[in-house]
């Protein structure tokens, strides 16, 4: 099983979902790009807001979330409230979309009540965080972050398994885990969510808190989780 592949292919069907929906709405993603999925496209955008100042509201955004102490506990010591999206990245938008789902509602109210957007790029991201298909999408990407392409990335990162022949067994289990998940992925929501691996622990922090939050929207995020294993 090539893991790279495999991320891939979670994000291909993200594209084929999210095609059938987008069509059925009004209007366009004036940041979407061909190819993308409506999720893709947010997640990458949203880190333009934060990193690029020709939108000029970078400053603004970062030290409004900063006054909410809206900086995830695992990241207090590098202060990042959102990563740079780089698109090669393994594992950036399963990383992003969990951080975007955590802020989403602070940004949302900083366009409201700070400053309201001036032009195209942040206006389509404030409207997109108000779609509950993309608010699911995020939570979706952001655990799978959190019990699987996270832990993945901490795995090799491990001196044991310094050999590609280490990581077999490894392969294994996340195999069965996903493939458990597949039929129920409940679990995944829930504060003793089980990592992919057992040699990992699920990080637990604010995101994670925020992710695995019971809200109306469950059994949707449950639904969609299964569908991408």
């Amino acid at each position: 099983m090539h893991w790279r592949r495999t991320v891939k292919s979670l994000l291909e069907i993200f594209k084929e979902q999210q095609a059938t929906n987008d069509k059925k709405k009004k209007g366009n993603y004036p940041f979407q790009h061909r190819g993308e999925s409506s999720t893709q496209a947010l997640v990458r955008t949203t880190s333009k807001l934060f990193h690029d100042t020709k939108y000029n509201c970078a400053q603004e955004l970062t030290t409004y979330l900063r006054s909410l102490g809206a900086v995830p506990q695992e990241h207090d010591n590098k202060s990042v409230l959102y990563h740079r999206f780089v698109g090669n990245r393994f594992h950036i938008y399963f990383l992003s979309s969990g951080c975007l789902y955590y802020n989403s509602k602070s940004i949302i109210n900083f366009f409201n009540d700070v400053f309201p957007p001036k032009n195209a790029v942040p206006t389509a991201v404030y409207n997109s965080l108000q779609l509950e298909d993309l608010t699911i999408a995020c939570q979706a990407l952001g655990i799978i972050g959190k019990v699987l392409t996270g832990p993945w990335m901490k795995l090799l990162g491990m001196k044991e398994n310094r050999c590609i022949l280490d990581l077999n067994q490894h392969f294994k289990e996340a195999y069965d885990n996903v493939t458990a998940w597949s039929v129920d992925s409940s679990p995944l929501l829930q504060q003793d969510a089980p990592c992919a691996f057992s040699s990992v622990k699920v990080k637990k922090d604010s995101v994670f808190d925020s992710l695995v939050e019971s809200t109306a929207f469950d059994e949707a995020t449950c639904n969609l989780i299964q569908k991408l294993c």
